[in-house]
């Protein structure tokens, strides 16, 4: 979980905690947390579309959905700008990050000067190969679908070019009472149970 996830100041931490006692009922309970020192994130700012509206709801710098575990290894991914306030662009920051003793080991960011990227998921696989799912827009794109491939080489991950599963085809609006078109942080990735070399997102 990030600190400071709904906050615009930078934030270099994120806190850590186990689900324990979960196999009964009534009987789980929530570990001490552990805070992992990570580089500095803010929060992404609300993307342009094509129709020139501003008030799309991308989110917050909070990890909105599950985190992976493969043996040691945690993986993580959240939304953050890489921009400026003025003229921000939103972004994919992604972590590996050691169970045993809460450390990062390594993290990235995945980004395009034109297109917002915005709502990751991601999954991994006992292979070293990582999926990150997510959304994006532009002036000169709607929210589409995308999905971006990793691979782990000599513990190293690096992660190829974003592929387009999925163009939009109108601008996003219905605001909200707040005047914002809330998108909506709704998105998983996983490995197939039968054939963990494919996913699904």
């Amino acid at each position: 979980v990030p600190t400071g996830g709904s906050s615009f100041t930078a934030q270099t931490t994120l806190k850590r905690f186990s689900v324990q006692n979960a196999g009964g009922p009534g009987s789980a309970t929530l570990s001490s947390t552990a805070n992992i020192s990570v580089g500095s994130y803010l929060i992404p700012i609300n993307p342009p579309q094509p129709d020139a509206s501003a008030n799309l709801d991308d989110g917050d710098a909070r990890i909105g959905s599950t985190c992976f575990q493969v043996g040691n290894v945690i993986y993580a991914a959240h939304a953050v700008n890489v921009g400026t306030i003025a003229n921000p662009l939103a972004a994919l920051r992604w972590y590996k990050l050691n169970a045993a003793n809460n450390t990062l080991i390594q993290a990235g960011v995945i980004s395009n000067s034109s297109v917002h990227y915005f709502y990751p998921s991601i999954a991994a696989n006992s292979n070293g190969v990582i999926v990150i799912g997510f959304n994006g827009c532009g002036t000169n794109s709607f929210v589409s679908s995308y999905a971006v491939v990793g691979e782990t080489v000599a513990g190293i991950t690096t992660f190829g070019t974003p592929m387009l599963l999925k163009s939009g085809t109108a601008s996003y609006n219905d605001p909200g009472l707040d005047g914002t078109s809330r998108w909506g942080d709704y998105s998983a990735t996983t490995p197939d149970p039968t054939n963990p070399n494919g996913f699904w997102t």
